[in-house]
């Protein structure tokens, strides 16, 4: 069999196999038919948590279902010829060497080219030193003085990641760090993507480079609204005078923000636009326009399934992500007002999975009066580390696009 036949053969007769390997393997390392094969092994597994081999019956019949009509023939041809006999060491094996040559091509690329290939030498040497696949290079249980040392300085203020506006700031004790997933939820209205714009903001002033994933309001109204957030002018200010606009907004990192608009973006999508941009932070905006649409059970299901693979993106490439959701109002059926602080079961289609893969999770509400004031509440309902479980408040200017 074939590299990518043995792995994902391996890991379809062996969870263990699996586990080991489905961290270290990237979309553009395999082949066409284990790429198109290897997601339906992720949801069978994260389905079964308890099963220590994929069901060969259950995978089949959802490439039948799912996979492209027009490649059955070669897809379903080519998952009947797997065979159980790759063990999973040998397979992390397959995958460290084929990891090897794909960075001596790259570096072999980098020195013909001309490019500064420092680090590629160093990624290239770790990578043939390697006795095993390993986390961050570091053997399990080791600890360096200069490990030590990093993990402490990583957590000093200065050292994390600014988060917006100030009232947030504080609450997180100066910022985040990278790996970090801030969910964000609110009714319509309330100032989701207003907020995420905001953060995407505060994010390009300080120099972070950002990826946004806009999936319900048109990108380029969007787009429009970063403009008048970092030039700081309204839209009629910004028509008036647009090279004003357009030189402020540059000024204040406007190309550190790349946005993009896809309805139903899968987790490899969103993988290769990572590798592709290379950013410090991503915004998913919404999170439940990722995957495609489903309602009801489906939704609870999907989300689930999104905020896993999400989480498992951000900590893979060391970055912070914001991703926001719908929220519920329990006071609607009643005719009341909605309450401006809201609780854990205000999350809509998702009360424990969706915050479960939050490290803060943070409800925007407001009563009347509040709204009237443009004044929103935010309460804390999740905050790891060092963070404040207490909620704040802060000013919104929809013209604008800011919060503070």
């Amino acid at each position: 069999m074939q590299t990518d036949q043995k792995i994902v053969s391996a890991a379809v007769h062996s969870r263990e196999a699996f586990s080991m390997v489905e961290h270290h393997l990237q979309a553009e390392e395999l082949g066409p038919q284990a790429e198109a094969w290897w997601p339906l092994l992720e949801k069978f597994y994260r389905q079964d948590a308890g099963a220590q081999m994929a069901d060969i019956g259950i995978l089949r019949s959802w490439g039948e279902r799912y996979l492209p009509a027009e490649h059955h023939e070669m897809l379903l041809g080519w998952f009947d010829d797997l065979k159980p006999e790759a063990s999973p060491r040998n397979v992390a094996w397959e995958i460290l060497d084929s990891k090897r040559a794909a960075k001596g091509r790259e570096l072999a690329a980098a020195i013909l080219s001309g490019r500064e290939s420092g680090k590629l030498v160093t990624e290239y040497q770790s990578l043939m030193e390697a006795t095993e696949l390993e986390e961050d290079g570091a053997a399990e249980g080791y600890w360096a003085d200069d490990d030590v040392r990093k993990l402490i300085d990583d957590s000093r203020p200065e050292n994390l990641i600014p988060v917006f506006p100030k009232s947030f700031r504080r609450a997180a004790q100066g910022g985040v760090e990278p790996g970090d997933h801030i969910v964000v939820f609110a009714r319509p209205e309330m100032g989701k993507s207003l907020f995420a714009l905001n953060m995407s903001a505060g994010w390009a002033r300080t120099g972070h480079r950002v990826l946004y994933i806009g999936n319900e309001d048109h990108i380029n109204k969007l787009k429009r609204r970063l403009i008048c957030n970092l030039a700081n002018m309204t839209p009629e200010e910004m028509r008036k005078w647009p090279d004003q606009a357009a030189k402020r907004a540059r000024d204040r990192g406007l190309d550190n923000v790349k946005m993009w608009w896809q309805n139903g973006m899968t987790m490899n999508d969103l993988e290769r636009k990572i590798q592709e941009v290379e950013p410090d932070c991503v915004v998913l905006d919404q999170i439940r326009g990722m995957g495609g649409t489903r309602t009801g059970d489906g939704m609870t299901q999907k989300l689930q399934e999104v905020a896993i693979g999400f989480r498992r993106l951000l900590g893979k490439y060391s970055l912070v992500g914001l991703s926001t959701n719908q929220g519920n109002d329990r006071t609607e059926r009643h005719g009341q007002e909605p309450p401006a602080w809201l609780k854990m079961g205000d999350v809509a289609d998702s009360r424990t999975d969706l915050p479960g893969q939050a490290d803060w999770l943070l409800g925007i509400g407001a009563d009347q009066e509040m709204k009237d004031m443009n004044k929103r509440a935010c309460s804390v309902l999740k905050a790891k580390g060092e963070g404040s479980h207490e909620g704040f408040t802060f000013y919104i200017d929809p013209l604008r696009s800011k919060v503070t």
